[in-house]
């Protein structure tokens, strides 16, 4: 009977002890301590995910969760750092007080750890064959050119990539596992693995849109395969972390990579300290930000989160998972939901649909460079025409400028912001074609969409966010990259000083590095100077580019230089004196702009000035008079946006000037004239304008992916001083003062 009652009182109190240890551990979102998830809504409603700029200007790490035990113990996985070089959040865990990282440890005793890194770094390569395989598709090139290039370019990495896959298959096939977890997992692995290789062999001398989706399809699971073989789940966001006092174990399920949603199961045991990734058949459908909740009898409890929006029956970007409760029994690796739940495949990544993706770009037809080139050719003289390209990227991307690879023949597009895009992406513009292509999917920061900053630093998969970019980007012909060198930040504090290099080869993020100083995208304007290199010209330094070490050095300039004025200044090279010309003027509703014109002499660095003839007309020509008086609602001049025409010398703004006349300085006679160009065209502060030499055509681009195209015949054009453009629109006076 005693013994009986010992056990009786055993059995009672290890019932009591799970109870006390599941209703006292505590859950903590680390941006908000008070924060708990919305109650579910139907699925569909409307999301909004918690975030804040204040908060990303005050804390280190942002979306993520731990969770502490009544003993004091605990576990923290997921989250993004903000501002160290490795933005995921790994394993940490609660000791005597202190949270405590433990990832190296994991790594050094995870016997599969060499082989998940081995595969993550073939990850590179494999987007290098996918992004010169989508330049020759997006180039249009005849077949036997198309041949050619794959032949030369494409191949040799196709077969470099291929052995180095034979190997690491070979390697894991050998290592058996050390456990019958290990050999589970190198088994998954080893699945994935098997649908790498074919893509990359049916690339052959000619490519099709399928071939790129397959190429794609092969990037994901090539990266599901190293996932399988690391000390850690996949980075991610929003996933909140359970405990389960009867098994001992931590669990987390799903969250947000940015780019897409999960619904793994992963349990971490702190005994060992030892994650393992469990396989149920079925699984709730990935969401992130849900209720994950242990009963402390070997189950958990599922329910509400967050859905990626952009289908039928979804109200915004972000929408509600539902109410439907789910039960995972952690003995038997199943999911149980109520009937007619939404249910899915386990280990599933769901990425968002439409314009978000790649694969969006790539359906028949091939892209036509012949119908282009003749569009290009036929066009009138003296018109903008809108070229409309036939699909185009996600959102309106606000506020910036373009860059013009004169290598590839592209034009990159990365800006957006607040009320705009959020994402990290760079559409590419193909001139060929008149196609667009997004090489990767859409990342978003869940919480930040539509805050009046942008988000600071990069993605799990490293990619700066973008905020409205102004003019703090250029291509560098001698790296053939593109540069990012202006960057977020918040109540004049710097969060994010570094410089991004973006490679088109690629079509993603190279690598970043520290800058000396914090380059603020709004002030920050970039130019490639041809045999002088990068600069720039930020408040009134000027800074140039080191190529080899990827920083920024002051150049002493001989004089004085005005400051940059976000969209109200710009600079251009004139080859034909071998000076760069700096404008800076004006403002969104006040003192319009001087005229002046500072030159800086290359390679002397002697700063001189100048005004042209008509820049006392600017005012009466400007939307707004000295005294902030509205004057012409329709009139718009960017001097942020400027770009040359060699023969007619001719340096045209991005403007509409009263009378439908485009700004422009000739500077063989150095006075302001004003062009008559009708037609539709971008224009303004979301827009960028360029010239392209090898079409003697200016193209214009803006913020819906709309692209424009001008043949300027100088000799036909009707030019007008601004004198003259002045006189045919006076100005009604300014409105009496009220009477008192």
């Amino acid at each position: 009977m005693l013994i009986k009652r010992r056990l009786l009182f055993a059995l009672l109190f290890s019932i009591l002890s799970a109870a006390c240890m599941a209703g006292e551990a505590t859950a903590e979102f680390l941006e908000d301590p008070k924060f708990v998830p919305p109650e579910p809504l139907a699925r569909g409603k409307e999301y909004r995910p918690p975030g804040s700029p204040i908060t990303t200007e005050k804390q280190p790490v942002i979306w993520a969760w731990r969770l502490t035990l009544a003993d004091g113990s605990g576990l923290a996985f997921g989250g993004r750092s903000l501002r160290t070089e490795d933005p995921a959040v790994h394993t940490q865990i609660r000791q005597n007080g202190e949270w405590k990282s433990i990832v190296d440890e994991l790594r050094t005793k995870n016997p599969l750890q060499p082989h998940h890194d081995a595969l993550a770094a073939l990850r590179w390569p494999l987007l290098h064959i996918t992004g010169l395989a989508r330049q020759v598709y997006f180039q249009g090139r005849d077949e036997a050119a198309e041949k050619a290039f794959l032949e030369k370019e494409v191949a040799p990495k196709v077969s470099e990539l291929t052995a180095k896959l034979k190997d690491a298959t070979a390697a894991l096939a050998k290592s058996n596992g050390a456990d019958a977890y290990c050999a589970a997992q190198v088994a998954l692995a080893q699945a994935h693995l098997a649908k790498v290789t074919p893509a990359l062999d049916a690339l052959g001398t000619h490519i099709a849109g399928e071939k790129l989706d397959a190429l794609r399809q092969a990037r994901i699971e090539l990266e599901e395969a190293a996932d399988a073989l690391d000390a850690e789940p996949p980075v991610r966001a929003h996933s909140k972390i359970a405990y389960d006092s009867k098994s001992g174990l931590f669990a987390i399920f799903g969250g947000d990579h940015l780019d897409y949603l999960s619904n793994d199961l992963w349990s971490f045991d702190p005994k060992v300290q030892r994650w393992q990734q469990r396989h149920p058949k079925t699984a709730p459908e990935p969401r992130a930000l849900h209720f994950l909740d242990s009963d402390g009898a070997g189950k958990l409890k599922l329910r509400g989160g967050y859905l990626y929006g952009g289908r039928a029956g979804f109200e915004s970007t972000y929408g509600h998972a539902g109410p439907d409760e789910w039960i995972y029994d952690l003995a038997a690796d199943t999911w149980t939901g109520p009937a007619g739940a939404q249910a899915s495949a386990g280990d599933l990544r769901q990425y968002r649909q439409g314009n978000a993706i790649p694969d969006f770009f790539t359906p028949a037809p091939r892209p036509d460079a012949i119908a282009a080139a003749k569009t290009l050719a036929d066009l009138p003289a003296n018109a903008w025409v809108d070229l409309k390209p036939a699909r185009r990227f996600t959102w309106n991307r606000d506020w910036g400028t373009l860059a013009f690879d004169t290598d590839r023949d592209e034009i990159y597009w990365y800006t957006g912001g607040h009320s705009a895009y959020p994402g990290n992406d760079v559409a590419h513009y193909y001139l060929a074609t008149n196609c667009w292509d997004q090489p990767v999917e859409t990342e978003l920061p869940p919480g930040y969409i539509g805050s009046n900053e942008a988000m600071i630093g990069w993605s799990f998969n490293h990619r700066p966010f973008m905020g409205h970019s102004y003019a703090s980007y250029a291509y560098h012909p001698l790296l053939h990259k593109m540069i990012v060198n202006g960057r977020q930040t918040l109540n004049g504090k710097a969060h994010d000083a570094n410089t991004y290099v973006y490679d088109p080869d690629h079509g993603d993020w190279q690598e970043r590095k520290p800058t000396p100083i914090s380059f603020d995208r709004h002030h920050a304007k970039l130019r490639y100077i041809p045999n002088f290199g990068m600069i720039t010209w930020y408040a009134d330094k000027l800074w140039k580019f080191d190529d080899a070490a990827l920083t920024w050095s002051a150049l002493d300039v001989k004089g004085k230089l005005p400051s940059t004025i976000c969209d109200h200044s710009g600079l251009i090279f004139d080859a034909k004196r071998s000076r760069i010309l700096f404008f800076s003027g004006g403002s969104y509703s006040g003192v319009p702009y001087s005229g002046e014109v500072f030159a800086l002499a290359i390679p002397s660095l002697e700063v001189t000035s100048f005004k042209p003839e008509g820049s006392e007309h600017i005012e009466a020509l400007s939307c707004f008079n000295a005294k902030g008086q509205k004057q012409d609602p329709a009139v718009v001049w960017v001097l942020r946006e400027v770009a040359h025409h060699p023969d007619a010398d001719l340096f045209l703004f991005g403007s509409k000037l009263s009378g439908g006349y485009m700004a422009a300085l000739d500077a063989k006679t150095n006075r302001w004239v004003g062009l008559k160009i009708p037609g539709p065209w971008p224009m303004g502060l979301s827009a960028g304008l360029t010239y392209d030499a090898k079409r003697d055509r200016f193209i214009a681009v803006g913020t819906r992916a709309d692209v424009s195209a001008l043949k300027l015949d100088v000799k036909s054009v009707e030019l007008k001083t601004f004198a003259e453009i002045a006189a045919e629109n006076p100005k009604p006076p300014p409105p009496a003062p009220a009477a008192k």
